[in-house]
């Protein structure tokens, strides 16, 4: 079973400057959890690590995928898996850094996926015929996935036409599998939340002096995913 190191706390909490130190002092390499500093073109808005960190560590998952393409929590799980194989093989214990919990979870956890669905819905479907949808199909789903959700209610329609079974079984499916890593978590706190919130301003004063604006605006003229958010 591999070893594992999870760094997780609030934004601003220092998560990085930590698991670079602690990276250094192991002398191994950072897995990056986050669902948005993966894309090339985010960079002030996501907070990435700078140039200089990333020549202190070896980071992984990080600014490897064009704002136009789709990023996952099944492909995010699939990487991380083989980057910790990787790594366990030369002796280090990995780092992984987030980010966003449902990555962090469903690495940990094991999630089971099932293969992707087909997806012949258009956007101007209203909400409630899709709630209605769903409803007659899985009302199991249905009590789970608020009516206004078009993303989740269109995947769990999706799902059991191509499964013919509901897309809470997953969950279940998931409690049952095996554990892959053996890990040690850190949790990074604020106390006194005052003092986070003084960093979380400080922070986005940074980025708009750096051109938060500016970069916004470039990744708007370009033909992006329209959710970019984790799946």
């Amino acid at each position: 079973m591999n070893r594992l190191i999870v760094i997780v706390g609030p934004t601003a909490s220092g998560k990085t400057d930590f698991s670079i130190w602690l990276a250094k002092e192991i002398r191994t390499e950072i897995i990056s959890a986050d669902s948005l500093q993966v894309y090339k073109e985010f960079n002030i808005c996501t907070s990435k690590p700078t140039l200089e960190q990333l020549e202190q560590v070896n980071h992984y998952l990080v600014g490897h995928v064009p704002v136009c393409d789709e990023y996952s929590v099944v492909r995010f799980v699939k990487e991380a898996r083989f980057l910790i194989k990787k790594i366990s093989s030369e002796g280090k214990i990995p780092i992984i850094v987030g980010g966003t919990g449902l990555y962090i979870d469903a690495l940990l956890n094991n999630f089971q996926f099932q293969h992707d669905c087909c997806d012949n819905f258009s956007e101007n479907i209203p909400n409630e015929d899709l709630y209605d949808t769903l409803r007659n199909l899985d009302s199991l789903a249905a009590k789970s996935i608020h009516k206004n959700d078009f993303k989740r209610l269109r995947r769990a329609i999706n799902f059991f036409k191509t499964f013919n079974f509901s897309i809470m079984d997953q969950k279940s499916n998931t409690m049952d599998a095996k554990k892959e890593f053996q890990v040690l978590k850190f949790g990074l706190n604020f106390r006194d939340r005052n003092l986070l919130y003084e960093r979380i301003n400080r922070r986005v004063d940074n980025m708009l002096e750096r051109g938060l604006i500016e970069e916004i605006d470039r990744v708007r003229k370009k033909k992006f995913q329209k959710q970019l958010l984790p799946l």
